[in-house]
């Protein structure tokens, strides 16, 4: 499940910035900070086919019901695409909480702290926060890690678990009178605990 969102801001002269948001629920990870004068669908679908290429498909992407996320383009993409499109109740953005979190510490660590010449000069300033988010701010839901330590911790669990689950159904083939019944397996978790 991702999750989607726009914030606004302006730049020194006055001209309004739109910045679309994409995080990955699971781990809190930013996928997107791209930044622009407007986001109409036909962007917006750019901008997730090139996170999509990079991080894989999610199942889910959930929105508010923002001109560009309700548009016939998007839904037509969502269904090319096979993802559900979960649209929050309107004037509830705690339904997309994940994200509507995050903005509040983009907003307060970036938008609110600089003033901002152009466009690209806030492109690259959040981009490289975005890298700084990623790897080094912590977060209590996840433990304490980061979202790239989160990702990479369940990567190890799920490899040991298929370890596990590769070497149960090798006895199995080997000699079934020996074999632990499924009541009895070690899950990964445990085998991680006998192992450290």
């Amino acid at each position: 499940m991702w999750s989607m969102d726009f914030m606004q801001d302006s730049l020194e002269d006055g001209r309004k910035v739109r910045i679309l948001i994409v995080i990955d629920d699971y781990n809190r990870e930013c996928l997107a900070i791209i930044c622009g004068i407007s986001m109409p669908s036909a962007r917006v679908i750019r901008i997730l086919e090139q996170v999509i290429e990079c991080k894989g498909k999610p199942e889910r992407i959930r929105t508010d019901n923002g001109p560009e996320f309700i548009s016939l383009e998007i839904e037509e993409w969502f269904k090319h695409n096979t993802i559900d499109h979960l649209a929050i109740q309107p004037g509830k953005p705690n339904q997309n909480g994940f994200v509507e979190r995050f903005n509040r510490t983009f907003r307060e660590d970036i938008l609110d702290a600089y003033i901002f010449e152009s466009y690209h000069q806030l492109q690259i300033i959040s981009d490289e926060w975005k890298d700084k988010y990623n790897n080094g701010h912590p977060h209590q839901s996840l433990n304490g890690m980061t979202p790239i330590g989160f990702k990479y911790s369940r990567r190890e669990i799920i490899a040991t678990f298929e370890k596990v689950k590769a070497k149960q159904s090798e006895s199995l083939t080997r000699d079934p009178a020996l074999t632990l019944s499924p009541s009895a397996m070690l899950d990964a978790r445990e085998y991680l605990n006998q192992n450290i």
